[in-house]
């Protein structure tokens, strides 16, 4: 994706956000119609785009950031501070698992592909 086709895309996505109803996530508080535990996310996300060479330690500072924040202010659907975040833990393990195998399954795959020699093949076959 060219940088303009991509600053076009960030642009919209930013408009489209800001004018979007905001989404019920609890009572939390709100940033122009959108809770804050989102815009946390979001600057995760961002952060691991910026800081590309550094990804586990900004992902895993966000995954604290945001779990400190729900713990301490809004809570979560199975109740209030660690006993809530024990309860949620309880119901997500399973899903959380999966995604980290997958994560893990992607990571060796990727590092086989580089390590084959296929992405300097490639562009001469296709």
């Amino acid at each position: 994706m060219g940088r303009p086709v991509g600053r076009r895309l960030l642009a919209s996505s930013l408009v489209l956000a800001l004018l979007s109803p905001a989404a019920h996530a609890g009572d939390g508080p709100l940033i122009w119609g959108v809770p804050l535990d989102f815009i946390l996310f979001a600057a995760t996300l961002l952060g691991v785009a910026i800081f590309h060479h550094h990804v586990l330690k900004v992902a895993l500072g966000g995954l604290a950031l945001i779990s400190v924040y729900k713990v301490m202010v809004t809570g979560f659907k199975a109740g209030d501070g660690l006993p809530g975040l024990a309860a949620h833990m309880a119901h997500e393990w399973v899903l959380l698992a999966n995604l980290l195998c997958l994560l893990v399954g992607f990571a060796l795959l990727a590092r086989h592909f580089e390590d084959s020699g296929g992405p300097e093949v490639l562009p001469r076959v296709v």
